[in-house]
């Protein structure tokens, strides 16, 4: 797929911090910038490309220009939604339970570590988690695997405590964001999660009750 025929087309086009999204119908075609050091993620890619692994955009091709990859096509999911728009409880510690399924199904079985939990990246599309920018993913090293889980349980503590104060993000400073994180961190730190297993054992155990008592100790009046 040539980049000549993507902006020759008629398209919508966004742009993010590193790259272009074109988006015609039911297809987007990322095309990154100029600084990005494109042949890092190749590989990464192409494995998504070549399997269809549960829980991860369906990807179509590379994008082209001059024989140089500098993009990819994937299908366009129109109608997913944030997960972090949900404000139920149950609802949230299941699609958790999914999402950590996911991670861990790529992370041993493809040897990829995914990094960019945030919520434009995890989505929910027909009930069902929706794993997106799959591309800034790391091959699979000690260093990698314990920094993505690290950002994995830093983002599953957000989704849970959120329901309880779930204008985190307008009314804290990042600096009030990150004490906040901090503390819920440690505090689930101080409950060794060491496996899939830990983590499935803490988000299935964790109720409302107990996310009230906790947020109740945080070193931060909720606003």
């Amino acid at each position: 797929m040539e980049l000549q025929t993507i902006n020759e087309s008629n398209t919508k086009q966004l742009n993010s911090n590193e790259s272009k999204l074109y988006i015609n119908n039911d297809v987007i075609y990322k095309v990154f910038n100029k600084d990005i050091d494109v042949s890092k993620r190749v590989d990464i890619i192409d494995i998504f490309l070549r399997y269809n692994i549960t829980g991860t955009p369906i990807i179509y091709d590379f994008i082209y220009d001059n024989n140089e990859i500098v993009g990819y096509a994937m299908k366009y999911y129109k109608k997913a939604k944030p997960l972090s728009q949900s404000m139920r409880f149950k609802f949230i510690k299941e699609k958790c339970l999914e999402l950590i399924d996911i991670y861990w199904n790529i992370k041993d079985n493809y040897n990829i570590c995914y990094y960019d939990f945030h919520n434009g990246n995890i989505k929910i599309n027909n009930h069902n988690i929706l794993l997106l920018d799959i591309d800034s993913g790391l091959e699979r090293t000690p260093e990698t695997e314990e920094n993505s889980i690290k950002l994995l349980i830093e983002y599953i503590i957000e989704m849970i405590y959120k329901v309880y104060f779930f204008k985190f993000e307008l009314y804290y400073s990042k600096e009030e964001r990150q004490i906040i994180r901090r503390f819920l961190y440690t505090n689930l730190n101080d409950k060794e999660i060491k496996s899939i297993e830990d983590l499935r054992f803490f988000v299935s155990g964790v109720s409302k009750k107990d996310t009230q008592k906790l947020l109740r100790k945080i070193p931060y009046k909720i606003k």
